[in-house]
């Protein structure tokens, strides 16, 4: 990683921090009129779109994580499908495209969060999911899979960006960068730590 890279994504993390404190920082509205919010205590994502209201529970949001804690079994299982079970208050509108990423935890034990970044695209019809892939030791075997984010705490748009800030228990706190030029969920850029923890096992190795 080139000190330049670095350099701008450590400003990135500052517009995320300064963007959860101050909202108006980080774009909340499309330019086409997109907004979305988490409500229900997590329990509902509500997007207006195209003159539409789409209402999403956390269970509309599955996706197959490799090597996370399964907390049936009290152990790390190679591969489990998961769906969410809340969303986190994290909701970021890309200002360009309208396209919505939420976050959502999937299960939660041992002090250990396991959870994953959506995207929506709304549509005349409808809307198309995507799966944003946390990185690991191998890649994803197609785009229905990926590895676990802990606890998500800030997501945001930026310059064809997206920023996607997670932690953990420890308090260590990582961001990582997408590009999202040529497709929704975005292609894995990198990932740098912001708060030092336990472990550093939040950035992928």
């Amino acid at each position: 990683m080139n000190r330049s890279m670095l350099s701008r994504w450590m400003s990135l993390g500052t517009v995320l921090l300064l963007g959860a404190i101050a909202p108006s920082l980080m774009a909340s509205r499309s330019q086409d009129g997109v907004t979305a919010r988490v409500r229900d205590d997590g329990m509902t994502l509500e997007i207006r779109a195209n003159r539409q209201r789409i209402t999403l529970s956390p269970n509309d949001f599955n996706v197959r994580v490799l090597n996370a804690v399964n907390c049936q079994e009290a152990q790390v299982s190679p591969e489990q499908q998961l769906a969410g079970t809340r969303f986190f208050p994290s909701v970021a509108v890309d200002a360009q495209t309208g396209n919505v990423a939420v976050a959502v935890l999937l299960q939660e034990c041992y002090e250990t969060q396991v959870s994953a970044v959506f995207v929506v695209d709304p549509q005349n019809s409808g809307y198309a999911l995507y799966r944003v892939q946390a990185p690991g030791q191998t890649v994803p075997q197609d785009e229905f899979t990926t590895y676990p984010l802990n606890s998500i705490t800030g997501l945001g748009y930026l310059n064809n960006e997206l920023l996607i800030q997670h932690g953990d228990a420890s308090g260590g706190e990582a961001l990582l960068v997408y590009t999202t030029t040529n497709h929704p969920e975005g292609t894995y850029r990198g990932c740098l730590y912001t708060e030092p923890g336990e472990g550093n096992r939040l950035c992928p190795r």
